[in-house]
């Protein structure tokens, strides 16, 4: 499966709040969206020493009080825009 797949599961399963799930798909990803994946993952785990550093990894601020689903938005967002890129290039 291509990562923009992977990602796309793994959101899946955030909005599912299937946790480890999502986080078993984005673990081997690299690049921003599946860092910031991986960060928000650790964020709502509660583990907030890990999902800042993916979250810096990602060049994303880390926010507390961001609501899961405006997050979810914010990455899909970037996620279609990063495939109609790709789909010109």
């Amino acid at each position: 499966m291509k990562a923009a797949g992977k990602h796309r599961r793994a959101i899946a399963h955030l909005r599912r709040r299937e946790w480890q799930k999502a986080h078993e798909l984005v673990m081997d990803l690299e690049g921003p969206l599946a860092f910031h994946i991986h960060g928000l993952v650790h964020r709502l785990e509660g583990d907030t020493e890990n999902a800042r550093y993916w979250y810096r990894q990602a060049a994303v601020p880390f926010s507390r009080s961001l609501r899961l689903a405006a997050e979810l938005e914010a990455i899909e967002s970037a996620l279609k825009a990063a495939t109609k890129r790709a789909s010109r290039a």
